[in-house]
């Protein structure tokens, strides 16, 4: 009797644990990776622990979270990531601060949460554009 109450106990721990996991870090993992898919290379492998087989992003290189586990900053700055922005980077709720200066993105800088960063996060990316740097698009990026 007391090994099968045991048993259940442990059951109800781990069941109880997963349930109280923050939805959220899959949320962020979600968004991560769809960044992630707009990089069109990576040469200096900074987004190479970003996997979606990771559930806790703060762990992966360039990516720091709050007391919470929620991401706060991204900075991936002199990276030399050629590509675009993907929307999804806006639904890091969380997020404090972006540093993408000085690689090789382009489009449209996404509406939203990231008009809070201005211009200092996206400097050096020429070919960026859109409300936040107050700069019109030529080309009819989504």
């Amino acid at each position: 009797m007391a090994a099968a109450s045991a048993s259940m106990l442990c059951i109800v721990i781990v069941i109880c644990s997963l349930l109280s996991t923050p939805s959220t870090a899959n949320h962020e993992v979600d968004a991560l990776i769809d960044v992630k898919k707009m990089i069109l290379e990576d040469p200096s492998n900074a987004l190479q622990t970003w996997n979606p087989s990771s559930p806790n992003p703060c762990k992966w290189k360039y990516v720091f979270c709050d007391a919470h586990g929620h991401v706060y900053t991204v900075h991936l700055a002199l990276k030399n990531l050629p590509g675009a922005l993907s929307p999804r980077i806006g639904d890091l709720q969380n997020l404090y601060q972006l540093s993408l200066e000085f690689n090789k993105l382009s489009g449209r800088v996404p509406r939203g949460k990231l008009s809070e960063f201005g211009y200092k996060s996206f400097q050096g990316n020429p070919d960026f554009c859109g409300d936040v740097l107050k700069k019109e698009c030529i080309t009819n990026y989504p």
